[in-house]
């Protein structure tokens, strides 16, 4: 599994191989997260991970994750800088998304109310052809 340094040099090709975070808790500004300093650096991404499920008694039906990155760009008013209404700018995506279907093997039970969410049911071709859930998740870790 690569390091979270070796993550932000694919992604940012700036960022030099194995950089240290900022991990000075004494310049977080208060009400700011503990990442701030990692963010306001370009030193931090954020994943978005997504998991469909077919209900209680079904399991994982899809994993889906993606890498972010985006500046932040925090509010000032006449006092300074504030820890509310921050904006966004220069995001990006990383090329390299995850999404794979997930079969959740013999037996399970689809709910109703999972699958009028999203549509993924027992005939769903993408859930006929996926591998099990260990076999997804072995495949996103590595």
């Amino acid at each position: 599994m690569l390091s979270a340094s070796q993550i932000m040099t694919q992604i940012n090709p700036s960022i030099p191989p194995n950089h240290e975070c900022i991990d000075d808790e004494d310049s977080i500004p208060k009400g700011r997260s503990m990442a701030y300093n990692n963010i306001r650096a370009k030193k931090a991404v954020s994943l978005s991970f997504n998991i469909k499920t077919g209900g209680e008694y079904c399991g994982i039906l899809q994993v889906s994750a993606e890498i972010l990155m985006f500046d932040v760009i925090p509010k000032r008013t006449t006092k300074g800088e504030t820890t509310t209404n921050d904006s966004i700018a220069n995001i990006g995506r990383n090329t390299k998304a995850f999404n794979s279907y997930v079969n959740p093997g013999e037996g399970a039970i689809f709910g109703e109310s999972a699958t009028a969410i999203h549509g993924l049911h027992e005939n769903y071709p993408s859930i006929i052809n996926a591998g099990e859930v260990h076999a997804v998740w072995e495949r996103f870790c590595s």
